[in-house]
């Protein structure tokens, strides 16, 4: 194919400058081109001394290119333009113009060829730029030609000749260093020739003496181009000379340039232009040196002012050395204050990131979505460390027992597939492509020939295909086989892991597969056709039906049904497990309802999810997986009050193996199995009635409720419920265990009785005629205290009944009663604002601690009492009293860990939240509850929070979350749920980059 002729030049272009003077050095020729006509002649850039470069065409490449050639054959000029061209093409930088062939012209003359610059010299601009300000926007330019110099010393070649002239400022912002004509080798000590050669104006001292040179000649050069930038000339030879109005630091940096002794210049090129960077970027220029006594010094030669004004001129040079000092203050300060506007900035900006990944986490938090409130707050607390919002979402769900990714295996895409009865194989179909998956070894088997939906012949079988009303049947090496035709509008394969049949659904229609034949079967019986099937264990099979029923057809050919209530809506997911009378029928509706039925399809109980319809279906013994419409797999347990875990989707298909505690979701792009494990004890109890009080057993093994209906609910460590009592129909106020744990006193708020529980038996083993009571508190080894709605404090003897004398006692009305965390004391409060301990030392004393007049809570440790107000709390210890302000006003209870470190309060909104003891500071935020929180009681040694409501529900958080550090957190939770948590953060909100400021 021929090259395209040369385009139509324009007139004024500008390309390489010229080589006007002699050069120096070995003869040498220039290699003949391998191509004359290669290169098509244009019009002349410009011409000088003894060369002149042309514009040229590529006719090879198609390009301009610019190229340089001698005037006449003299050999001395043809060898300066061989050394030139091999100088310039060894240097190989942005800034140096590239080289792109040496040889001869077509009448014989060397040249060599090399980027067309468009462009303008260094000169050439600042000539027309006499204003300060617009030749300062050319240092740009000399900042690259510097470390274009800088790199030609490292590679050996001093340049000789550098002048504005020199220097082209391209189009693009490019700048080039050309004319290498004069260019030398360094020696080995880094010496160059000793020769006079170079411009006047622009050669260093020891260059225009005819000195051995180094690259310090150079950087005199590049002084002087930039007191050409500076004052609009070269320096004159009496040294710098630059305008007022000159930057101070270049002035100095041109200065150091320019020095006569080249011991006092920079030592190399890159020192140079680090300075200049530096001063583009705000820091700290090394040549410019700035004292007080320097610049009175030099504004003192200056004025040279008469001895008699003296006087006067000191105060003029003061008054600029303060103002320099100042404007240099004035800089620095700028500078640290743009960084910390920019730190500020960054800050927000984490901060805002970290408040919405809060409020998300918050709103999955109220959808009970543990997997992603739990990411979502691990990853807002290292934008927020101790965010008491994300710490108290996670010590909502750190009780929960996690289930754990423990295998996931990538899908191409998968628009339709299959799981094996064994989940150890995928069919997939993604585009055109079928491929099989084995999840065991990671093998993928190709399988011939396109499909619409996948199935498989049976729990080990081949896997079959629908394709143009046909039914495909694969081998083990992928080859397909026709199985059946005639299904045409068949969509799907199912009951595809029947132990002994192959089914096949479509439009109303159901077909089974029988050696190479489709026959048309009717499990529904009647009905307008089947539009969901599953296979029992057993062999039965069970249908969903276009008319709103479900049959059962069973292994031995029995037909049972149950029709659904018309609210259900149409069947949109089968699954059964078990098999005889222990059968199980799961029934997914698109009302987003799940319906139980048992062996006899009669309805056992009813789900709602609030994920939008069921789509699909999984049954094991005693759990059930729902995946919904919304995207989301909820996996409930079945026969118990606890809330679903909820596991990533959307799932095309999902499968229970290893009984019931490994799950199998497949997705379009992923295969993923969750290890379900037993869940622990629940963090929250449903009581059906307000909650009065909390109390938790000395040795933690028990807690008990008491509750606005009269009932009295003791729970086991494990989170069930041992025993229910119910004493009568009002208000059971308060209990207190023995320190035995054997015993519970319950009191009451509307019946003038105190009844004490023998906890193995459930019954009542004492009962004492006492007024109404408020609180309780059972002593280790003391009395059994009890503050009644009367004024006075009572005690009794707990094996006797017989009544205790207490000296201190206030004759005023009990506000709040509580033992003591080691249950060996107890602390009270009165309607006076009286607060007063009973001691182990003294267990019959009451000796008073403190006065505050606006409690309304209290709560102590062994060492430390804890007084509630409304707004804050009061510490009183050994070493004083402490006030924390809480910032909130609507406080109800207190209690303190048994260590001190924390306390928690109880709110009228509902709230609970946890606190530092030593300095007030929020640690967690917990909501929950519907209602005012009125009882609160740490467990595990601090670890664990109950808390009780008005609302029926005592809730119990963990709080373990506050003592690990974020990413330990993090890596727990990230680990448990096989996902990084920052994979839920929209990447609009990623977190910006650092700033770059000085």
């Amino acid at each position: 194919m021929s090259s395209p002729g040369p385009p139509s030049w324009p007139h004024a272009l500008s390309g390489a400058a010229l080589d006007v003077d002699p050069p120096t050095g070995p003869d040498a020729d220039t290699p003949e081109l391998d191509d004359p006509a290669r290169y098509v002649l244009g019009g002349l850039l410009g011409r000088g001394g003894m060369g002149e470069v042309r514009l040229v065409w590529d006719a090879r490449l198609g390009r301009e290119v610019a190229e340089k050639t001698i005037l006449n054959t003299e050999s001395g000029a043809a060898r300066r333009l061989l050394r030139e061209a091999t100088v310039t093409a060894r240097l190989e930088h942005p800034s140096i113009v590239p080289v792109y062939d040496a040889g001869r012209t077509a009448d014989g003359r060397p040249c060599y060829r090399m980027r067309l610059v468009r462009g303008r010299s260094l000169a050439e601009r600042l000539a027309d730029t006499p204003e300060m300000r617009a030749r300062l926007q050319t240092l740009r330019g000399f900042l690259q030609a510097c470390e274009a110099i800088a790199y030609a010393h490292a590679r050996g070649i001093l340049h000789r000749d550098l002048k504005p002239a020199n220097l082209m400022l391209g189009e693009r912002g490019e700048t080039l260093v050309v004319d290498w004509g004069l260019a030398c080798e360094l020696d080995t000590h880094g010496r160059g020739p000793a020769e006079t050669v170079g411009t006047t104006g622009y050669m260093a001292p020891e260059q225009a003496a005819g000195s051995v040179l180094d690259v310090r000649a150079d950087i005199w050069s590049l002084g002087a181009v930039l007191h050409f930038i500076l004052a609009g000339t070269p320096p004159p030879a009496t040294g710098p000379t630059l305008p007022p109005d000159a930057p101070a630091p270049l002035a100095a940096i041109a200065a150091r340039a320019l020095q006569p002794r080249p011991d006092q210049r920079y030592s190399t090129a890159d020192e140079l232009a680090d300075d200049l960077a530096a001063w583009f970027e705000g820091r700290r220029v090394a040549a410019y040196h700035t004292t007080p006594w320097r610049t009175l010094g030099r504004m003192v030669r200056v004025w040279r002012v008469p001895l008699a004004v003296a006087a006067v001129g000191v105060v003029l040079v003061v008054g600029a050395v303060a103002h320099g000092w100042s404007t240099t203050l004035a800089e620095r300060n700028h500078a640290l204050q743009a960084r910390r506007t920019a730190l500020a900035e960054r800050d927000r900006a984490r901060r805002a990131l970290g408040s919405s990944l809060v409020s998300q986490a918050r709103i999955a938090e109220d959808q009970d979505d543990q997997r992603r409130a739990e990411l979502l707050a691990v990853d807002a607390l290292r934008h927020l460390p101790g965010d008491p919002d994300a710490l108290g979402v996670l010590a909502q769900f750190s009780a929960r027992a996690r289930p754990t990714r423990v295998a996931h295996h990538p899908l191409p895409g998968c628009r339709a597939l299959a799981l094996s009865a064994d989940a150890g194989r995928v069919a997939c179909v993604a585009g055109e492509a079928v491929t099989l998956h084995d999840r065991t070894t990671g093998e993928v088997v190709p399988l011939v020939g396109p499909a619409d939906q996948v199935g498989f012949a049976g729990p080990g079988g081949a896997v079959l295909g629908l394709h143009g009303g046909r039914v495909l049947r694969w081998d083990d090496l992928g080859r397909p086989s026709p199985v059946a035709s005639g299904v045409a509008g068949a969509e799907r394969i199912t009951a595809g892991n029947h132990p002994q049949r192959s089914l096949i659904l479509g439009h109303g229609n159901t077909w089974e597969l029988s050696g190479e034949t489709a026959t048309a079967v009717d499990p529904c019986v009647g009905a307008t056709g089947a539009s969901h099937l599953a296979a029992t264990s057993d062999g039965g099979l069970v249908a969903g039906c276009t008319d709103g029923r479900v049959t059962l057809t069973t292994s031995t050919g029995e037909l049972r049904s149950h029709t659904l209530p018309a609210t259900s809506g149409p069947v949109m997911a089968l699954a059964a497990a078990g098999r005889g009378t222990e059968l199980r029928v799961a029934v997914g509706t698109v009302s987003g309802h799940v319906h139980l039925l048992d062996h006899r399809l009669e309805r056992l109980e009813t789900h709602p999810f609030d994920g939008g319809a069921v789509r699909r279906l999984a049954l094991s013994p005693d759990r059930l997986a729902v995946a919904t419409a919304r995207g989301w797999v909820e996996v409930l347990r079945l026969g118990e009050s606890a809330p679903p875990v909820r596991l990533p989707g959307p799932a095309l298909a999902i499968a229970w193996t290893d009984a019931g505690t490994r799950l199998h979701v497949v997705s379009h792009d992923a295969a993923t199995t969750w290890s379900l494990v037993e869940p622990g004890p629940p963090d929250h109890f449903a009581l059906g009635a307000g909650v009065a009080s909390l109390t938790v057993e000395a040795r933690d093994r028990l807690w008990a409720a008491t509750l606005g209906d009269g009932r009295v609910v003791v729970v086991g460590r494990d989170g069930a419920v041992g025993s229910e009592l119910r004493l009568h129909d009002s208000v059971a106020k308060d209990a207190a265990f023995a320190p035995s744990g054997r015993r519970l006193a319950v009191g009451h708020a509307t019946r003038p009785a105190l009844d004490v529980i023998d906890l193995s038996t459930g019954t009542s083993v004492r009962s004492w005629a006492v007024p109404k009571v408020r609180r309780l508190a059972w002593v280790a080894g003391g009395p059994l205290l009890v503050a009644a709605y009367a004024p006075g404090l009572l005690a009794f003897d707990p094996e006797t009944g017989a009544p205790v004398p207490l000296d201190g006692v206030e004759p005023t009305l009990v506000v709040d009663l509580e033992s003591t965390t080691d249950g060996r004391g107890a602390v009270v409060l009165d309607t006076l604002g009286t607060v007063s301990r009973l001691h182990p030392s003294a267990p019959t004393e009451l000796r008073r601690v403190a006065v505050l007049p606006t409690g309304v809570a209290v709560a102590a440790t062994p060492d430390t009492t804890l007084v509630a107000h409304r707004d804050a709390v009061t510490v009183i210890s050994g070493t004083g009293r402490r006030r924390l302000e809480l910032g909130v006003h609507d406080v109800l209870e207190v209690a303190t860990s048994p260590g001190g470190d924390r306390f928690a309060t109880a709110h009228l909104d509902g709230q609970v939240r946890v606190w530092a003891t030593a300095d007030g500071r929020l640690l967690a935020r917990l909501r929950g509850h519907q209602a005012r929180t009125v009882a609160l009681a740490f467990r595990d040694g601090g670890r664990s929070l109950l808390s009780g409501s008005w609302d029926g529900s005592v809730r119990s958080w963990s709080l373990q979350a506050l003592d690990l550090a974020v990413e330990e957190l993090a890596g727990t939770v990230e680990a448990a749920w096989g996902t990084d948590a920052t994979s839920l953060l929209d990447p609009s909100l990623a977190e910006p980059a650092a700033p770059s400021v000085p």
